[in-house]
C-alpha cells in the first residue's frame, strides 16, 4: 500500500514531457528488478499530455471495436436509443517500452503490467451523434500495458444517440441505428483510428451472447470505414467509423392490438345483420368506433409525429372509417323508414269500386297492392340497398385488410 502512495505521488510530480529518442527503453531486467522499479523508470519523465511518439511526424494508430451489451431504452417518440456497450481499444505508446527478454525464467513475468486509465495518454475516441455524455462505469478503468509498449483498453461505456426511425412498416418493421466514432482533436496525421479487422484478435463489432430486450432484437451488425475531409480544414482527412446495428422488433405486444381490432369491426359487421328497422342496430354501432379510438390514441402515444402513415395505423383507421360509416349507413335508414311509415299517401278510389272491393279474392288482391304502393316499395329498396352496402363494405374490408398485411 505505501509503495502504491509513494508511486502515485511520484507520477503527480511528474513535470518532464516531451519526446523520447529511443524505441525501446533498455531497462535492467535482473534478478533484482520487481514490478515497482520498472513502473518507477517508466514513468519517471512521462506524461499523459502529450502524444507518445518518438517523432514528431510519427502517428498513432489505434485500432478499436464494440461488444453490444444490452440495450438500456428505445425512446421511440424522441429517436433516441441508449446501448449499454464494451469498447475495446489497442494501440502502441512508444514511450512506454522495456526490454525483458531476461525476464523470461522468472515466476513472476514482466511481459506486461496492469494501470489505470489515468496513468498514461489515451487517444481521443468520440461518438460524434451522441444524444448526451456517454456515461463511463469504471472511471479509473483497467489496461494491460506490454513491454512492447502495446495497451489494450477495454472501457464499458453507456452510450445514448439518436436513431432515425422508418415506420412505414410498424409493428413489422426493422430499424437501422448507427453510431459514427471518430476524434475531435486529431486528425489522421496525429491520430489514425481503424475498426479491427479480420486478422486482428477482436471483433470490430459483437453482440455478447446473453444480449436480451423483450421488445428488440439484433439481427445484423456491420462496420463501414472512411477518411472524410471537412471544409474547415482542408488537406486534413479525419478517419470516420460508422457501426450499424439493424434491429427488429417483436410485434407480439401489437400483434393484440390489432387482433382487437379486427375482431371487433367483424363483430361490428354481424351487428349489422339486424334489421335496419329496429333502433338497438344503430345503438350498438355508434360506440364500436369509440373503443378503435381509444386503440388509435395507445398507438399513437407510442410513435413519434411523422409526415406518414405507419401500417398499423392504416390498419386501425380502416377499421374505424368503416364502423362509422355502418353506424352513419343504420342511422340514415332508420330515420328514413320510420320517416315513411308514419307517412299517409293518397288512396287511388278509381282503381275499385266498393262493390268490388266486397268480393274476397279482390280484397286480398287490394291489401297486396297497398302493400306495394309508392311508401312500401321505398322501405323495400332502402333494404335491399342495405344488403348491398353491407356485402360490399365487407368485401372491401378483407381485401383492404389483406393488401395491408401481405405489406408486412
Amino acid at each position: 500500500m505505501f509503495k502504491l502512495l509513494f508511486y502515485t505521488f511520484l507520477l503527480s510530480n511528474s513535470i518532464k514531457i516531451g519526446y523520447c529518442n529511443n524505441d525501446t527503453m533498455n531497462y535492467d531486467n535482473g534478478e533484482n528488478m520487481n514490478e515497482y522499479d520498472l513502473r518507477q523508470q517508466l514513468f519517471a519523465n512521462y506524461s499523459t499530455k502529450n502524444i507518445p511518439v518518438t517523432k514528431s511526424n510519427e502517428s498513432i494508430l489505434l485500432k478499436f471495436g464494440i461488444q453490444i451489451e444490452s440495450l438500456e431504452y428505445f425512446n421511440q417518440v424522441s429517436e433516441n436509443i441508449k446501448f449499454n456497450t464494451l469498447i475495446i481499444q489497442k494501440w502502441t505508446d512508444n514511450l512506454l517500452k522495456w526490454n525483458n527478454q531476461n525476464h523470461s525464467n522468472h515466476s513472476h513475468s514482466l511481459d506486461y503490467i496492469t494501470l489505470f486509465s489515468y496513468q498514461v495518454w489515451k487517444p481521443d475516441l468520440e461518438l460524434y451523434n451522441a444524444a448526451e455524455k456517454p456515461i463511463i462505469f469504471d472511471i479509473k478503468g483497467g489496461l494491460k500495458l506490454y513491454n512492447n509498449g502495446t495497451i489494450y483498453y477495454n472501457r464499458p461505456t453507456k452510450y445514448s444517440f439518436s436513431c432515425k426511425l422508418n415506420l412505414k412498416k410498424f409493428p413489422f418493421d426493422t430499424q437501422n441505428c448507427e453510431m459514427t466514432f471518430g476524434s475531435w482533436k486529431y486528425s489522421k496525421k496525429t491520430l489514425d483510428l481503424k475498426p479491427f479487422s479480420h486478422g486482428d484478435m477482436f471483433k470490430n463489432i459483437s453482440i455478447n451472447p446473453s444480449f436480451s430486450h423483450n421488445e428488440w432484437n439484433i439481427i445484423d451488425v456491420s462496420v463501414v470505414h472512411e477518411d472524410i475531409e471537412y471544409l474547415c480544414c482542408p488537406g486534413d482527412y479525419y478517419p470516420n467509423s460508422v457501426f450499424t446495428i439493424s434491429l427488429k422488433r417483436n410485434p407480439q405486444k401489437y400483434m393484440v392490438v390489432i387482433i382487437m381490432t379486427l375482431f371487433i369491426t367483424i363483430s361490428d359487421f354481424f351487428v349489422t345483420l339486424i334489421s335496419v328497422d329496429q333502433y338497438k342496430r344503430t345503438f350498438i354501432l355508434v360506440f364500436i368506433p369509440l373503443t378503435l379510438l381509444w386503440l388509435q390514441i395507445y398507438i399513437a402515444s407510442k410513435i413519434p409525429v411523422i409526415a406518414y402513415s405507419t401500417l398499423m395505423e392504416d390498419i386501425l383507421l380502416a377499421c374505424f372509417i368503416i364502423t362509422i360509416l355502418n353506424a352513419f349507413e343504420s342511422a340514415m335508414l332508420y330515420v328514413i323508414i320510420n320517416i315513411s311509415k308514419n307517412k299517409v299517401f293518397p288512396y287511388k278510389k278509381t282503381i275499385y269500386s266498393e262493390n268490388i272491393k266486397k268480393i274476397n279474392i279482390v280484397r286480398y288482391f287490394g291489401k297486396k297492392y297497398y302493400e306495394l304502393n309508392l311508401k312500401n316499395k321505398l322501405i323495400h329498396n332502402l333494404h335491399n340497398f342495405d344488403n348491398f352496402y353491407r356485402g360490399f363494405m365487407i368485401l372491401f374490408f378483407s381485401i383492404y385488410v389483406g393488401l395491408l398485411v401481405d405489406q408486412s
